[in-house]
């Protein structure tokens, strides 16, 4: 059977929590993200294409932004060499963005700073606990969409 959560407590009571984490998981980030002359910006969309190319319309909605924001900086990373434009055989004029060596290089140091981080976080913390946390924020992040896709 499935516990009611009160308005008095519970899930709401995460609320704050979670907002406060999700600030200093931001803040701890862009540190390491600013020292490898990037922005979390730059990154977010660097790291969609690191493995994959993509159209710039396909990552603005995968990113949740809009399509001229992530055209600024698919540019500048093209610009830094961080990432190049190929030819898309399913359309001609919606290039792919892709890594190029110099980006994934670029996104291997970065990702060597964030786990370090992530280590010092995760000290003392068991596999399980960890594993135990992933699945509850999986199951709130599902029933936080869910109820925005069904209350617009």
């Amino acid at each position: 059977m499935t516990a009611v959560v009160s308005h008095n407590g519970g899930a709401s009571d995460l609320v704050l929590p979670v907002l406060e984490l999700s600030s200093e998981v931001t803040s701890a980030t862009e540190a390491i993200i600013y020292r490898h002359q990037l922005t979390p910006a730059w990154w977010q969309v660097l790291a969609t294409v690191l493995d994959t190319a993509h159209t710039v319309p396909d990552i603005a909605r995968r990113l949740n932004r809009t399509r001229q924001s992530v055209q600024r900086i698919a540019d500048i990373l093209v610009d830094n060499e961080w990432a190049r434009w190929d030819a898309n055989p399913k359309h001609r004029r919606s290039q792919l963005l892709a890594s190029t060596l110099s980006g994934r290089q670029a996104a291997a140091e970065l990702e060597g700073g964030l786990q370090d981080w992530a280590d010092s976080v995760g000290e003392g913390l068991t596999v399980a606990e960890m594993d135990q946390f992933r699945s509850l924020l999986d199951r709130i992040l599902h029933g936080s969409r869910d109820y925005r896709a069904h209350n617009r």
